[in-house]
């Protein structure tokens, strides 16, 4: 099941759960998802149950694509910490429960979507 959010961060608002965090993350790296760091305190099993996410728009005039698969959601949540969680799961929502253990002119829409094998 795919599920999508629109982020925008000048002032932060959009679909997605949490605006504000995901753009203060996003702030700490330009607007790079591909260089966020993984949170260190966070212990993921490895059941291998894929999810590839994907986020596409403009950082302070800069257009920025990215596209990743991550083993399992943990993964993607420790690895991206509320920037794909908007959706409430794991224990992510708004201001995230998670949050303490864990702005540019931006459009964007991200997807995080269950890989599945075809038959």
């Amino acid at each position: 099941m795919a599920r999508y959010a629109l982020l925008q961060c000048d002032p932060p608002r959009g679909t997605h759960s949490d605006p504000e965090w995901a753009c203060e993350v996003l702030e700490e790296v330009g607007g790079h998802p591909a260089d966020l760091k993984p949170r260190r305190e966070v212990a993921c099993t490895l059941q291998y149950d894929p999810v590839t996410v994907s986020a596409t728009g403009i950082w302070n005039g800069r257009f920025i694509r990215f596209e990743r698969t991550y083993g399992n959601t943990c993964m993607l949540l420790a690895e991206t910490g509320p920037v794909f969680a908007f959706w409430n799961s794991a224990g992510w929502g708004p201001k995230g429960s998670r949050r303490s253990q864990p702005q540019g002119d931006t459009g964007a829409v991200a997807t995080a979507e269950p890989l599945r094998a075809k038959n």
